[in-house]
């Protein structure tokens, strides 16, 4: 998920658009600190504040994790591809 490290603000609401609150949560689980931050960024705090409870009760797996990141992964690339 490094790759969205670059995208700016704009890509990254974009992506959020597409998402659903399973995929979302599960994917920035396993997601490494920076990329948490940059989604973040984007979104509301009281939107936040939930998703922050959903993250500490999330029991989900590795699976699901990796699931999640391919899909904002393959959006990313979907929304990149289109604006071109």
């Amino acid at each position: 998920m490094n790759v969205l490290l670059d995208a700016d603000d704009w890509l990254i609401r974009l992506i959020l658009k597409t998402l659903d609150n399973k995929t979302f949560i599960s994917a920035m689980v396993g997601a490494s600190g920076k990329i948490v931050r940059k989604f973040y960024m984007n979104l509301n705090n009281t939107l936040i504040s939930f998703l922050d409870e959903d993250m500490r009760v999330w029991n989900g797996t590795e699976d699901e994790i990796i699931d999640a990141q391919r899909k904002i992964i393959m959006s990313f690339y979907e929304l990149t591809n289109q604006c071109k």
